[in-house]
């Protein structure tokens, strides 16, 4: 059965009976350096689609449009494989169950806004379940009139904190605590962001609200790098 090697509809060799032929010179190899470059046409004028080096290093320096990653390649490090997007949030007018005082309360994560990549497995209860993998976490929690205020990442599958963020304080207004941390898990873990406060504030607790939409009082985001 006859085929084609094609890069962005560019026909670089064809088969034909387990042969390969080249179509014209389009590909180029370098016999000082030992790399392979693949050509859009038989002219040096034509546009390099591919360039293999004497270690077997790829270099692309045409657009990929197509096609499918598979799950065995290894990306570089810090490059970001998938985001997440948790708030809690309620109707509008509406204020949610506020938490108590005297230890570290599950904030109600109760919406995906986005789960790009599936890098939350499992979602409920303010509970958020993570596979193996590396991540970053970013979450902005509100409170009012609560004094002391501090929010934390907490993995309950192995009872340990993973990341602690600001300590907030306001008496008659709105108090910010913000959470930024990493985390590397060799196997599926469960988290939950939570929060500690000095005194409760009534419905105002767990932040304002207040009735032009729904009102997002916790936001979290996941960020996979590996």
């Amino acid at each position: 059965m006859a085929g084609e090697i094609q890069l962005n509809s560019t026909t670089f060799a064809t088969e034909s009976s387990g042969s390969i032929t080249a179509e014209l010179d389009t590909i180029r190899p370098n016999a000082t350096n030992g790399s392979l470059t693949l050509q859009g046409d038989s002219s040096n004028a034509g546009v390099t689609g591919l360039t293999i080096d004497s270690s077997g290093n790829a270099t692309f320096a045409q657009t990929i449009s197509g096609g499918t990653i598979g799950s065995g390649v290894v990306f570089p490090a810090g490059v970001i494989r998938g985001v997440a997007i948790l708030t809690e949030e309620y109707a509008s007018g509406s204020y949610g169950t506020a938490i108590t005082t005297g230890d570290f309360r599950t904030r109600n994560l109760n919406t995906t806004r986005y789960n790009g990549d599936s890098v939350v497995s499992s979602f409920s209860g303010g509970a958020f379940t993570l596979p193996a993998g590396s991540y970053f976490f970013n979450a902005i929690v509100h409170n009012y009139g609560t004094r002391e205020s501090v929010s934390r990442i907490y993995n309950t599958s192995d009872s340990v904190e993973v990341a602690r963020g600001l300590m907030s304080f306001s008496v008659n207004s709105e108090c910010q605590s913000d959470v930024v941390g990493h985390v590397t898990i060799s196997g599926s873990k469960t988290f939950e962001l939570q929060n500690r406060i000095f005194q409760t504030n009534s419905n105002l607790t767990n932040g304002t609200y207040w009735s032009v939409g729904n009102n997002v009082n916790c936001h979290l985001s996941i960020w996979k790098v590996s």
